[in-house]
């Protein structure tokens, strides 16, 4: 038993697996194959320089699709095993900050955790205009995180104050229940049991539909009134994402023109 580098029968990604298996799975593409076909392949082709130029560009190709595909986990997945690998290579850690982001279409639910992959980036970039696209985007994209971060604080107080006004409406509701049981019950000592009767059965019924009632009012009125106010940050998000995608364009153009 031993471990071998062999290429995908598929993708003809490099990958290295163990020769006393029959077969096994592409981590590129996800096809399997025949371990000892894939071995007498290298043999026929010569070896396989598994951290070569070839596996570097094949295995970021790869996460791009995945992007492309809208299938973000799975290109993070290749991403991590892509800065793992070639940690000084600047596109690894500015693709998995856009894989964070759903290809620059969303902030994170931790807004700020793609900006150590950016700071990466502009560390490892070598280019001068790359580099200053790169830092345009840092700025950008805190620009739009700050704006993020104070859209969740608005909807996240919206349960709170949507809880405070139940509490106020029950209240209310407990109070008219008890002013209608105990008006309910002197019209008994009055001799007046029928309508003593219809009091209580009312009671018991109206007030907890008018409750159902002007709760949920309430919460459309508190949800409606927090989309006011996280509507004004909206055109800055939406702008610094656009301005990151505008400039993930340049860069992409840049290293087309460097090849």
């Amino acid at each position: 038993m031993a471990l071998v580098d062999v290429k995908c029968l598929n993708c003809g990604g490099s990958i290295r697996t163990d020769d006393a298996l029959q077969k096994s799975f592409c981590m590129y593409c996800g096809s399997e194959f025949e371990v000892k076909q894939a071995v007498n392949q290298v043999k026929l082709a010569g070896s396989v320089e598994v951290n070569g130029i070839a596996s570097r560009d094949k295995l970021l190709k790869n996460a791009l699709q995945f992007i492309e595909l809208e299938d973000f986990p799975k290109a993070l997945e290749l991403l991590d095993e892509f800065t793992t690998q070639y940690p000084e290579y600047f596109c690894g850690w500015w693709y998995t900050a856009c894989a964070n982001c759903k290809n620059w279409s969303v902030y994170p639910i931790s807004v700020y955790s793609a900006v150590k992959m950016l700071e990466n980036a502009l560390n490892t970039a070598d280019d001068p205009t790359i580099k200053e696209l790169i830092q345009q985007s840092i700025s950008e994209y805190k620009s739009g995180a700050d704006a993020a971060h104070k859209v969740r604080n608005i909807f996240s107080k919206q349960k709170y104050e949507q809880e405070s006004c139940d509490r106020k409406i029950s209240g209310g509701c407990l109070l008219v229940i008890s002013f209608v049981i105990l008006f309910a019950l002197a019209c008994v000592f009055v001799f007046i049991p029928i309508v003593s009767g219809i009091l209580l059965i009312l009671a018991f019924i109206v007030p907890p539909i008018l409750t159902s009632k002007l709760a949920k009012q309430d919460k459309k009125d508190v949800h409606q009134k927090k989309k006011d106010q996280a509507s004004k940050y909206t055109p800055q998000i939406e702008q610094s994402l656009k301005h990151i995608q505008e400039n993930q364009a340049k860069i992409e153009k840049a290293l087309s023109d460097q090849k």
